[in-house]
């Protein structure tokens, strides 16, 4: 899973050119109805590239450079890690350049002109974009854009250094962890999407033919009702517990409330690189158990299998603490 956040700019790098391919395809018949558009349409798709895919290509510099550890670590600009803080001005500058194209520059008036970039349907079976609703929808992308930004430079977890011996490591810090925004927008975006078949339905598809998505319009309303439904009652179920066992354990870790001790790794159980199992061990008798698959907590769960530090016969400091279930580890510490 920490693979996936770390080259998560991948996908959206592929995403976006996914989403020009759509679009290309989907503007073709206003371009053979009027081909005197076709040079605006191109001037669109280049931009909409170049820009739209800066931001990433700030998150991948940090990846291969080693500078961040995932895309995650761009949630905490109050870190003050150089390349985290020229995304966030990349950011801005997109948002200024963008606002002075659309308000001063006659951009809303050019992107009506070339209708199908952003709104769907064939010509003569679509809503047409208006001016007014593209500024106004470039404001809510605003607003929305800064408080995003002030949530996440007031709630950036502060570094707190673990502190160890000169000749220790320390493998890991849980003031180093945020909350796990990732699984969070998941089934958010299962609403989203289901939100977006149900407008799909209602305004494109014509009553008692076939659809794209092979069942009449009135099927396709409900089917993108009851999907919306679904997810958003798991993200009802979801999100909060996600919050309430992040914010337990930062309470437990601010307020010192957890345990530490020092010893010898012994009675190893190795996690299978597959799963299906457990790391498990002692240390002065205290039992330890975690998986990389397990999800549930905010502890060091990084299996040797799949690159963890822990081995039979390793001296370590441990801080946990007990969540009544099991001893999860805050901070970890080779001696």
């Amino acid at each position: 899973m920490d693979m996936i956040f770390k080259y998560a700019w991948v996908l959206f790098i592929v995403v976006n050119f996914i989403n020009a391919f759509i679009m290309r395809r989907r503007v073709n018949p206003y371009i053979e109805l009027n081909p005197e558009l076709k040079d605006g349409y191109d001037k669109l798709f280049k931009n909409f590239l170049i820009y739209g895919n800066i931001i990433w290509i700030i998150v991948a510099i940090g990846d291969l450079t080693g500078q961040t550890k995932s895309i995650f670590d761009f949630l905490s600009p109050a870190q003050f890690n150089p390349i985290v803080l020229l995304f966030h001005a990349a950011i801005i500058v997109l948002w200024i350049v963008g606002s002075y194209w659309i308000f001063l520059n006659n951009g809303a008036e050019f992107l009506v002109k070339h209708p199908g970039f952003f709104n769907n349907g064939m010509p003569g079976n679509s809503n047409p974009l208006n001016k007014n609703t593209v500024k106004l929808f470039w404001i809510l992308l605003i607003v929305g854009g800064i408080v995003g930004e002030i949530m996440m430079w007031k709630t950036s977890i502060p570094v707190k250094k673990f502190e160890y011996s000169p000749n220790s490591q320390l493998v890991y810090d849980f003031a180093d962890r945020f909350p796990r925004f990732g699984f969070m927008l998941v089934p958010l975006l299962f609403v989203v999407i289901g939100f977006g078949i149900y407008i799909y339905n209602k305004k494109y598809v014509v009553n008692n033919s076939n659809s794209t998505l092979g069942f009449k319009r009135s099927y396709g309303m409900v089917f993108g009702i009851v999907f919306s439904s679904f997810a958003a009652l798991f993200s009802v179920v979801s999100v909060p517990s996600i919050l309430g066992e992040y914010f337990k354990t930062k309470s437990v870790y601010d307020n010192n409330l957890y345990q530490t001790t020092e010893g010898v790794v012994e009675n190893y159980h190795p996690m299978p690189a597959s799963g299906h199992d457990s790391e498990r061990f002692t240390v002065n008798g205290i039992e330890f158990e975690f998986s990389d698959f397990d999800a549930g907590d905010y502890g060091y769960n990084n299996a040797a299998s799949l690159g963890g530090a822990i081995k039979q016969g390793l001296k370590v400091r441990i801080g946990y603490f007990d969540n009544g279930s099991k001893n999860v580890i805050l901070k970890l510490e080779i001696l």
